[in-house]
């Protein structure tokens, strides 16, 4: 899934003024069903490729995708996995993302401060990935409930 994810990101950026984050989808949705280590594993290695194809960052990517992962094993241990629960990780991991990579890119003037198109493309990924996330989220139970 987040291999799909991670071709479907790179296909749609060229027809997308912005970057649609189809693999951190994945990932968020990975660890609420796969084991923690596995995950981490993913995490690193989709992150490096991530900055090596789409983003040209050496290891941003890679950290913040392990970093998040990590934040987010912390937030569901103990706590049943729902729908509604897996679709605020997502969100409100997503919008951390977004936050962390304008504000690296801003401190290293890769980029110039610009709030209303930060926030237009807030909100146009954040609706792009809640609509992923239920596809993906429809996939992967009707997947399960066929085993």
């Amino acid at each position: 899934m987040i291999i799909l994810s991670f071709l479907l990101e790179g296909i749609l950026s060229c027809y997308l003024p912005f970057s649609c984050l189809f693999t951190l989808t994945a990932l968020i949705l990975e660890t609420s069903y796969q084991k923690e280590e596995t995950v981490l594993k993913y995490s690193l290695i989709i992150g490096v490729l991530y900055d090596i194809a789409y983003t040209n960052t050496l290891i941003l990517n890679a950290l913040l995708f392990f970093f998040l992962c990590l934040f987010i094993f912390q937030y569901i241990k103990g706590y049943r996995i729902t729908y509604f629960y897996c679709l605020i990780l997502n969100t409100v991991f997503t919008i951390s993302y977004l936050i962390i990579t304008y504000l690296i890119l801003l401190l290293f003037h890769s980029i110039d401060f610009n709030i209303i198109l930060f926030l237009k493309t807030l909100l146009q990924v954040l609706i792009l990935n809640t609509i992923y996330f239920n596809i993906l989220y429809i996939i992967h139970h009707k997947r399960n409930f066929k085993t």
